[in-house]
């Protein structure tokens, strides 16, 4: 997840907060998700609260793509149309308008947050984005779990924890592929002993150092 807007100083916690209060908030139920035209007309998207979906449908799709997945303090640029903007979980979304995001632009430090995470938002759309079409399925899903591990992971004594209720479903249309072949997939690495079942989510078996350091954000716990 994009952490730099929740690294802002007091002050730029302080100046947000004033802004931010005055936009509308988008609540999404988990598996709810909203169509790109029937969202608020906005300049940017910023999750308060919970993890948000954004996922595209083409004709001729067997089933939607997973885009992005982003945690609290991540932006997102307005959907496209085909795009929907759904929750993982209980979400809070909110909308920045025209005038909202340019009263943010006008703090120097918060500007920079912005950009800094619409580009964290950037490279996370391209690596799924690659995880979903090239590759063969077992590499696929290998590399998102090791991105949703550098993004939304938690070391822990044995490994890197997600904490996310990853379904089988999901994790197919985040590689494009069918859920079988992902059950199939997830069978395998847990032989392997590459990752367990840990609640919802799952614990890859592996040391950080495993995952690029440059783009780990994952804490301690």
């Amino acid at each position: 997840m994009s952490r730099s807007l929740l690294a802002l100083s007091p002050s730029g916690q302080h100046e947000a907060g004033q802004v931010l209060r005055h936009c509308p908030r988008i609540l999404l139920g988990a598996r709810e998700t909203i169509d790109a035209g029937d969202l608020p007309t906005a300049k940017l998207f910023v999750v308060e609260r919970g993890f948000a979906l954004l996922a595209a449908a083409r004709p001729g799709w067997r089933r939607p793509v997973i885009l992005s997945l982003a945690g609290a303090g991540a932006v997102l640029p307005p959907p496209a149309s085909g795009e929907r903007l759904g929750g993982l979980t209980e979400t809070v979304v909110i909308a920045i308008p025209a005038a909202a995001h340019d009263r943010l632009l006008a703090f120097p430090e918060i500007a920079g947050a912005l950009v800094e995470a619409l580009l964290d938002a950037l490279c996370e759309r391209q690596e799924s984005f690659a995880n979903a079409t090239g590759g063969r399925h077992p590499e696929r899903l290998r590399s998102t779990l090791f991105q949703l591990a550098r993004t939304h992971g938690k070391v822990c004594r044995d490994g890197i924890e997600i904490e996310l209720p990853l379904t089988h479903e999901l994790l197919a249309q985040m590689i494009g592929c069918a859920r079988e072949t992902v059950t199939c997939t997830l069978t395998h690495f847990q032989r392997d002993g590459f990752l367990t079942r840990s609640g919802r989510g799952y614990r890859l078996t592996i040391s950080p150092a495993d995952l690029d350091p440059g783009r780990a954000q994952f804490s301690s716990g």
